[in-house]
């Protein structure tokens, strides 16, 4: 029997398969008539009968698979993309999954700066079905400028120094300008997808100064 992992049941009652899918006792049967059911996970069940009549009954039963097997496509954006089927890791783009029951199944696919994939693929019995979807960028290149030499940041993180260009997911941010003796400068914004290529100015830092008042005694030059 193919799977040697299959059971197999015969006039109502099971019997075991050793590693070569063969039955793993010696089997007497009566002359007769008899019934039998192959099953396994992901295969088509097969019944059927035999007859025992005074020789030895070999059958060889290869069980129809009903699985297939999905592969993602890793080309442009989809590679190193993150790929999960019925909410199972099974790699990273490009990636072909392991044995998949036929029938629908859900695909979920995610990668930094893009919107989540969600959609479903059908698989088909002994078949390799062959998926390529489409990432939606998510992100807008941004340049962050302010007076020379100050540092910017990006949500608490140092960028680098003004000006700094560099990929941002959509969402709100709060942009910064720090200096050295100088009294920190931000402005918060929504980064959005569109128009892709996006710049902001961030306002000076301001420094920070005080006065100094000196007494002498007697009257002096300062």
């Amino acid at each position: 029997i193919s799977p040697a992992d299959a059971n197999l049941i015969i006039d109502g009652k099971p019997y075991m398969l050793n590693r070569y899918g063969e039955i793993s006792e010696a089997l007497m049967l009566n002359n007769g008539t008899y019934t039998y059911i192959i099953s396994a996970k992901d295969y088509h069940e097969e019944k059927g009968t035999f007859t025992v009549d005074g020789d030895k009954v070999d059958m060889n039963v290869s069980l129809k698979p009903a699985h297939g097997f999905l592969n993602i496509s890793g080309e442009g954006v989809l590679s190193g993309a993150s790929v999960y089927v019925d909410d199972k890791l099974i790699g990273n783009a490009p990636v072909k999954s392991g044995r998949l029951s036929s029938g629908e199944h859900t695909v979920r696919i995610i990668k930094s700066l893009y919107k989540e994939y969600f959609g479903t693929v059908n698989i088909y019995d002994g078949k390799t079905t062959e998926c390529k979807p489409e990432l939606t960028a998510d992100f807008a290149t941004v340049t962050l400028k302010s007076t020379a030499g100050t540092d910017i940041y990006v949500n608490g993180t140092r960028k680098g120094t003004s000006p700094w260009t560099g990929d941002l997911r959509s969402g709100v941010y709060n942009f910064e300008a720090r200096k050295t003796g100088h009294r920190n400068s931000a402005i918060s914004q929504t980064i959005s997808a569109t128009p892709s290529v996006q710049s902001y100015e961030i306002p000076a830092p301001a420094p920070i100064v005080g006065t100094v008042k000196f007494i002498s005694s007697p009257m002096s030059d300062v």
